[in-house]
């Protein structure tokens, strides 16, 4: 469409380049096969032969086109067409003391509301495969389905290995993006590929397959997953903006929506959490001159921060979360306004710290650096730089009150198993963390988050012996304190480690930080 890409074919020859001006900005094909019967298929769907096929965009650059034909006799030829579209012509400079009124204006045409857009398989542009949108309401949506024989035929030629991800690019601007793959694409997916990445202009969205499979392992005829990355509205989540005034901190961009749907006989069931740590990547808008996390919103829980990364991302500033939950992401700033860290050793961390809404003060300007942390701020503390979700069950300890505002907390760092209680069922929450029992709940935090240096072996060369009060090292936290020391997340005072000194929340602040910085969570 806007002109014509011609080229000379030839039977024997299976891969052909062309190039088309910027003007074509479409294709359309009519393919005739030599024996009537034959079968015929462009980019894994079927055409008809003898028939012009509807229109294939065309991006800038590469768009690569295969075209399947199996004969009477079942065997199968294959030819690949690449079309490089040039980019658009420069425009020509305007004098600003020109008058053009004469001229004519030339508006645009725009594009129609509903049509086939050009998406890119790990960067090879592929037509065919997406739709755009626009619903009576004006939201813009683009769809992008993918049946079992496409995906094979893309993954025979990709031959990528199994850690490796398949990437869907969709390059349009839309409100709402939505992957649709059949359920027992998944199934023969996962023996190939690790994840399955959906970029797109608000975000990607970087899913393992693995967790797919394990919530829902038999996949049937008719089984749909789909994935979508949607751009939402603040003012439409009801309590959001009253959160931020309550805990003192700023909306910055509008939220997106990170959401896995299967849908089954009609049935649409949410995939909401998993088993590890799944990456979603937030583009910041230009406008957005800075902001210090991303929080998650849940419309019964309210808003909790994620650890979050903030670094650039295909030329783009971005956040880069990890999470176990899907939800609501919203960038907000904080400002940190502590008056009582002037000239302390672990002010840079306490703050930022609190500019990730991790730590809290005492109440609106003061820290206190140097009391004491309680086994039930603790976990709170670790509940919130892991992003856990509230785990579903019951309370096993004597002493916690569902109504006790740890209790969620004490829930998620059990269920987790960083945190446990003591053999008389109970789980002290007022007592105070000596620093032997924050280091091994730290270690299992690193285990939880899969961090890669915090193995069994790590701490082996470590010789405690060094430390005058290594005796007072209980047998059940040796290990830990070992890993600790050797991955630098904590240090001893001169020649004694202090293993049942409490934990200031300074040091709490200090050791969560190292602990997230370790584990890539976020970065310093």
């Amino acid at each position: 469409m806007g002109g014509q890409v011609g080229f000379d074919f030839k039977p024997g020859v299976a891969n052909y380049t062309v190039k088309a001006d910027h003007a074509v900005y479409a294709l359309k094909m009519r393919i005739t096969a030599a024996e009537e019967l034959s079968a015929l298929q462009v980019n894994g769907s079927q055409i008809s032969p003898n028939l012009t096929t509807g229109e294939y965009p065309l991006a800038i650059g590469e768009n690569r086109f295969e075209v399947t034909v199996t004969a009477q006799d079942y065997t199968i030829r294959t030819y690949i067409l690449t079309v490089i579209r040039s980019a658009a012509p420069a425009e020509p400079a305007v004098d600003s003391g020109t008058n053009h009124s004469s001229s004519p204006a030339v508006t645009p045409s725009q594009p129609p509301q509903n049509r086939s857009i050009m998406i890119r398989i790990n960067d090879k542009g592929v037509s065919g495969m997406a739709s755009f949108e626009m619903s009576a309401d004006k939201i813009k949506a683009i769809a992008v389905r993918i049946d079992t024989g496409s995906l094979k035929n893309v993954l025979d030629s990709l031959s990528l290995k199994p850690e490796e991800a398949l990437t869907i690019a969709i390059e349009e601007e839309a409100d709402k993006m939505t992957l649709r793959l059949p359920g027992s694409a998944i199934s023969f997916m996962e023996k190939q590929v690790g994840a399955i990445t959906l970029k797109t202009r608000n975000g990607q969205y970087r899913l393992p397959l693995a967790e797919i499979v394990h919530q829902l392992p038999d996949f049937t005829d008719g089984t749909e997953v789909q994935i979508t990355i949607e751009r939402g509205d603040s003012e439409a989540l009801a309590g959001l903006k009253e959160a931020a005034d309550q805990g003192g901190f700023q909306l910055v961009a509008a939220p997106i929506y990170f959401d896995v749907h299967v849908v089954r006989q009609e049935v649409r069931q949410e995939i909401s959490s998993f088993n590890h740590y799944v990456e979603r990547v937030i583009y910041l808008p230009k406008d957005v001159l800075a902001a210090s996390t991303v929080m998650v919103w849940d419309q019964k829980l309210g808003a909790r921060p994620v650890s979050t990364a903030f670094v650039e991302v295909d030329g783009q500033r971005a956040a880069v979360i990890h999470s176990l939950t899907n939800s609501a992401y919203i960038l907000v700033a904080k400002t940190p306004a502590f008056i009582d860290l002037e000239g302390h050793w672990a002010a840079k961390e306490i703050s930022n710290m609190n500019s990730r809404m991790i730590v809290q003060g005492i109440d609106g300007t003061r820290f206190a650096p140097e009391a004491a942390i309680t086994r039930a701020e603790l976990a709170a503390l670790l509940a919130r730089a892991l992003g856990l979700p509230e785990a579903e069950g019951h309370l096993d300890f004597s002493d916690v009150a569902e109504s006790g505002w740890y209790s969620g907390a004490v829930e998620s760092v059990q269920a987790y198993g960083i945190m446990d209680g003591f053999a008389d069922g109970t789980f002290k929450p007022h007592q105070a963390v000596t620093r032997q029992e924050a280091i091994v709940t730290i270690i299992r935090a690193l285990q939880m988050a899969n961090a890669a240096s915090v193995t069994d072996s790590a701490g082996k060369a470590v010789d405690l012996s060094v430390y005058v009060d290594s005796g007072e090292v209980g047998s059940w936290a040796d290990e830990a304190i070992r890993i600790a020391i050797a991955g630098g997340l904590v240090q001893g005072y001169e020649d004694e480690l202090r293993p049942g000194k409490a934990l200031t929340r300074a040091e709490t602040a200090v050791l969560l930080y190292r602990m997230l910085i370790h584990a890539r969570l976020i970065n310093g």
